[in-house]
């Protein structure tokens, strides 16, 4: 039985070993689909707006996958960011939202309630300095809006600047 089995092994390996017929072989090329960035975009937009629907009935865990998914789909759109930014914030994931909101600003540095909110996120996390630069940015830009005066007076006072 051994002799069988090693003489079996015997004839696989020197099978292996020896040269075999040269095979001939095609190579494909895989199709690549052009993609519509425009069109992604404005899914990206159409998806957001659905997520700002669901935002306004306090339906946050629908609306915050959509507007994930949307900031993927438009990148460069600083109201998808935003939004997102606010998203996070409803639901205190404060890391999340600040950096949502360092890129809606990066990509429209003139939106006061971005930088509103951006100092909301700040003043949550008890970085009172960035709230009041934040939140200071923004009066420059939109004066006189009760709760961005709020948020900076609560900010001054958590840094013991009472005047």
């Amino acid at each position: 039985m051994f002799k069988q089995v090693s003489s079996l092994v015997l004839s696989v390996l020197l099978g292996a070993w020896s040269v075999g017929q040269p095979v001939g072989a095609q190579v494909l090329t895989p199709r690549v689909p052009q993609v519509d960035l425009k069109a992604l975009e404005q899914q990206g937009l159409s998806i957001a707006q659905e997520a700002a629907q669901l935002a306004q009935f306090e339906q946050f865990d629908e609306a915050l996958p959509r507007v994930e998914l949307a900031s993927q789909l438009a990148p460069q759109n600083s109201q998808i960011w935003a939004l997102l930014g606010s998203l996070y914030l409803q639901k205190d994931e404060l890391d999340k939202a600040i950096a949502a909101l360092q890129r809606a600003r990066m990509l429209d540095a003139s939106n006061a309630p971005v930088l509103f909110a951006l100092g909301n996120a700040y003043f949550q996390q008890q970085r009172y300095t960035q709230a009041v630069e934040a939140l200071q940015a923004g009066l420059k830009l939109k004066a006189n809006i009760p709760g961005a005066l709020f948020d900076l007076g609560n900010a001054y006072y958590m840094l013991k600047r009472y005047s």
